[in-house]
């Protein structure tokens, strides 16, 4: 890879593994904005490209 991920990618994955975490083990509904996550995840998906 020649580049690095930003830190708002690490910050992003962070946020999902939590979400995944309470969603398997809490049993709390994710809050947060759909429409907002499905765009940090496709941001997310475009920088990952950009690297490999």
């Amino acid at each position: 890879m020649e580049n690095e991920a930003s830190r708002d990618d690490g910050r992003f994955l962070n946020a999902m593994r939590t979400r995944r975490q309470t969603a398997d083990y809490e049993h709390d509904p994710i809050e947060g904005d759909l429409d907002e996550m499905f765009e940090n995840t496709e941001q997310f998906v475009e920088d990952m490209k950009a690297l490999v």
